[in-house]
């Protein structure tokens, strides 16, 4: 329960290498609607128009494909002086095709290079522009930008012109991978992903997303529109469930193990009660006898603290496929936790210890 409320807490405030701020997201598939390639990029141009003079929105850009969105591609790729991994013909690269302004309005930094331009047109020269991830992969000793990569079953080399921060692109927590973007002008997308931005909240810019698209052409199938907000959560849902039902499942271990404890504690004083009187009649001190209670009751828990440690750091493993941004042997969870079962027996210690104390050695060698 620990790991994965820890998880969550990590998920939250992971760097995903992309901005999170408010926006919104709508996607909607031309090619469904009946849009042939040749009218594809006019069509996305009018409804860029469109949604740029809505009133509020200040930041505009597309994609076919969006950070922990669906429709992920990955195609061939050959690559002057790398060679494929054994038994395969060609480097298999993740890629997806972007407006101008997509590292801008996504927050993506370049680390080298430039971004896409308006002047990077159908006619002119291939460009593209590659993650950090490949860069390091591909030319580790030498700098990426110039470089050529050739898409299988193109003759049109394309030329990288810049260098990208790496982003999560799948899921959270994966590991950076190579990654190509190339402009939407040099290529024809199956669809497009509408990021917009502005002064207003977010969900105000959903909605007016979808209405301008339905001005544009009320024919487009639209997918879906969402707040950037809303198209995280869909992968933050699976730890905060998870932590949500283990959390209450730990919770209520918790009770039930102090619960129990106090009541073991308050039956052996009261076995005792004879023993005590007899401690206290031969002049054993109050402080004495409150601490052999206060070991009676932390030492069964010290040894099952100590053995659910080993058999906490085993299932651990098991579930560190499921924790984003925290170690599955997380030293603050594996001391925290039995530190919270201590200073909890020794809360259901007190009472039992304190009646201890104050034994009567008359009053129990009578009762008894």
């Amino acid at each position: 329960a620990g790991l994965f409320v820890r998880s969550v807490r990590s998920a939250q405030g992971m760097d995903l290498g992309f901005s999170t701020r408010d926006g919104a997201i709508a996607w909607v598939m031309p090619g469904m609607s009946g849009v042939d390639r040749e009218s594809h990029e006019s069509l996305v141009q009018r409804l860029e128009e469109r949604i740029l003079a809505i009133p509020g929105v200040t930041q505009l850009a597309t994609a076919e494909m969006v950070p922990l969105g669906v429709g992920l591609h990955s195609t061939g790729w050959d690559i002057p002086g790398v060679d494929p991994p054994a038994g395969q013909e060609h480097l298999s690269i993740r890629y997806t095709l972007v407006s101008s302004t997509y590292f801008d309005v996504m927050g993506i930094p370049l680390v080298a290079g430039r971004a896409f331009s308006k002047d990077d047109r159908s006619e002119s020269e291939r460009v593209a522009i590659v993650s950090e991830a490949a860069a390091q992969r591909y030319w580790p000793d030498e700098t990426a930008v110039g470089k050529e990569i050739r898409r299988v079953g193109q003759e049109m080399p394309y030329r990288i012109v810049g260098v990208a921060g790496d982003t999560e692109v799948w899921t959270l927590g994966e590991d950076f991978a190579p990654f190509v973007y190339l402009i939407r002008s040099q290529g024809t997308p199956a669809g497009a992903n509408i990021i917009a931005r502005g002064s207003i909240p977010d969900t105000e810019i959903a909605g007016q997303l979808r209405q301008a698209i339905r001005e544009v052409d009320s024919q487009l199938v639209i997918m879906e529109t969402k707040t950037m907000r809303e198209h995280l959560s869909v992968h933050l849902f699976p730890p905060r469930a998870a932590s949500a039902l283990l959390g209450v499942f730990g919770f209520l271990a918790l009770v039930l193990a102090t619960t129990g404890l106090y009541g073991t504690v308050a039956f052996n004083v009261s076995r005792r009660m004879k023993e005590m009187g007899i401690r206290m009649s031969l002049g054993a001190e109050a402080r004495r006898v409150v601490g052999m209670v206060f070991r009676g009751a932390v030492g069964p828990v010290a040894v099952g603290g100590i053995v659910g440690i080993g058999l906490g750091l085993g299932l651990a493993r098991a579930v560190r496929g499921f924790l984003y941004g925290t170690s599955a042997l997380d030293p603050v969870i594996f001391l925290g936790v039995p530190a919270i079962l201590v200073v909890a027996a020794s809360l259901a210690a007190y009472l039992p210890a304190r009646r201890a104390g104050r034994v009567d050695p008359v009053e129990a060698l009578r009762s008894q």
